[in-house]
């Protein structure tokens, strides 16, 4: 009888500890996480790809980069291009904005009128 009473207040705490662990939503330690397909790492990413999709190759397009909207005016990058798919390097966590302004030249051709 006093054993089961010592049995019962040594399992019932361990068996609560083990299940608040199981179902918690705080960091677990290494070996609760699943690594067999190689995607795990130890520190947590700092910076991602960003892909840029522009509508027409070929044509000179200004591509700027804000680091939230628009109108706080936080320029965090800004080149010409002519590809129709760019990456750029950025922080996670972070919203940006992107315009594109296409540019188009136009070529003149200087004539000569003859009376």
């Amino acid at each position: 009888m006093v054993l089961k009473k010592h049995i019962g207040i040594i399992f019932k705490p361990l068996i609560f500890i083990l299940l608040a662990i199981s179902f918690s939503c705080e960091e677990l330690p290494y070996y609760f996480v699943n690594c067999e397909d190689n995607t795990c790492t130890i520190n947590k990413p700092v910076n991602t790809e960003l892909r840029i999709e522009l509508d027409k190759t070929g044509t000179i397009v200004l591509v700027d980069i804000y680091e939230g909207v628009v109108e706080d005016s936080i320029l965090y990058d800004s080149f010409y291009t002519r590809s129709s798919s760019i990456y750029r390097t950025v922080a996670l966590n972070k919203t940006y904005t992107i315009t594109a302004t296409y540019i188009y030249m136009m070529t003149l051709a200087m004539c000569q009128l003859i009376p």
